[in-house]
């Protein structure tokens, strides 16, 4: 790593948002104690991690407990690319598995095996369920809905704080690569989420009813106007607009010799 980068990284602050590359931003931020980010086939990690490769930081790679070809692979080729890889014994890609879409794969980008094979970064695993829990407790404690990937390294972070692999006081930058509206389907159908609980009743109050309380009926139409006869009880016999005597005068048919009080008629012309 040049050293104009590390330096660049220890003196600059870090932006909020996807990538935690160096800003201009004029309060200078400490190079975390650790930094985490789930791992599959490894890109948004890659991203993440190249900020702080030649720092001081430890870069932690989480990957699934059925998919960790960084943990449990060998050195082979999936997809064209040479990197670790979940095989058989005769070189055939095994299967992989994960709660998360994005973390199901056998391989691994090959900066992972890099950074993995040179002790630059530690990979670890989860499994499913701690996953699951991981996502539950952010999204009550921080109200963000992590994805299902992004919930494997909060699920490492959930597991090691306070012991020495992530003593208290360290301080992490833990990488969220995606939304988990996109997994909530998936959770429901599994009844992996916690069912909703009924809403809490509140008290009346001395000026209000209670929620449940039964309120009066609304008077009717009738009751506002009772010398009105409701439109269904009108008798047959009486009179339609539309039957109004083709006689009679409608108030825009004026006469045409009706003089206007502001305009004298003409004077008319004899006829040849």
């Amino acid at each position: 790593m040049p050293a104009s980068r590390s330096a660049g990284v220890d003196a600059s602050a870090f932006a909020p948002g996807s990538t935690p590359v160096p800003s201009s931003a004029p309060a200078p931020a400490p190079v975390p104690d650790v930094v985490v980010a789930c791992v599959g086939g490894g890109s948004n990690a890659a991203g993440t991690f190249t900020a702080f490769t030649g720092t001081t930081a430890r870069l932690v790679g989480v990957e699934a407990a059925g998919g960790a070809a960084m943990s449990h692979g060998t050195p082979g080729v999936v997809h064209g690319t040479r990197s670790m890889v979940l095989q058989d014994e005769a070189g055939q890609i095994a299967e992989a598995h994960s709660i998360a879409a994005g973390l199901d794969y056998p391989g691994v980008g090959p900066e992972h095996a890099h950074w993995g094979t040179s002790g630059q970064a530690t990979y670890v695993t989860v499994t499913d369920d701690e996953v699951v829990a991981a996502l539950t407790t952010l999204a009550r404690t921080e109200g963000i809905i992590c994805a299902l990937e992004s919930a494997h390294a909060v699920a490492w972070v959930l597991r090691a704080a306070g012991t020495p692999d992530l003593p208290h006081g360290s301080t992490v930058l833990l990488t969220l690569s995606g939304r988990g509206d996109k997994d909530m389907a998936q959770l429901a159908e599994a009844s992996l989420l916690d069912p909703p609980q009924p809403p809490t009743a509140r008290p009346p109050t001395p000026d209000k009813p209670a929620p449940d309380a039964v309120r009066p009926p609304l008077p009717s139409s009738n009751a506002f106007s009772p010398n009105v006869t409701p439109l269904h009880e009108v008798s047959p016999d009486a009179v339609s607009l539309h039957e109004v005597s083709p006689n009679a005068v409608s108030p825009n048919a004026v006469s045409p010799n009706a003089v206007s009080p502001d305009v004298a008629a003409p004077a008319r012309k004899a006829r040849p």
